[in-house]
């Protein structure tokens, strides 16, 4: 079952995006990690880029990787430092599936 992470507004519609069980237990685990280091604002500050991106091109065609077998929605990998996500895309209902989050060794 998703669970809502927070709407973004562009200029026309509202997206929504969705953590899926294992992305909301990722993201959690990520913010943690990050957390133990001092650098929690990092893995914030990543999210927040990230529903941006999405706000202002919610499918960049150059960071697709295939469509997902069972729904047929479009699956990307997007590296917003310092976390690798992949999420789908159903760009009728305009709602984003965060599906994974991982820590990548990354320095600023």
């Amino acid at each position: 079952m998703p669970h809502s992470l927070t709407e973004m507004h562009d200029m026309n519609e509202p997206v929504q995006v969705l953590l899926t069980d294992l992305g909301q237990e990722e993201l959690r685990a990520a913010h943690a990690q990050k957390a133990a280091e001092g650098r929690g604002d990092l893995v914030l500050s990543a999210i927040a880029t990230l529903e941006a991106r999405l706000g202002a091109n919610l499918l960049n065609p150059d960071e697709r990787l295939f469509d997902a077998a069972e729904s047929g929605l479009p699956v990307v990998h997007a590296f917003v430092a310092p976390l690798l996500v992949q999420y789908a895309v159903d760009e009728q209902r305009r709602i984003v599936y965060l599906h994974r989050v991982r820590v990548v060794p990354w320095r600023p």
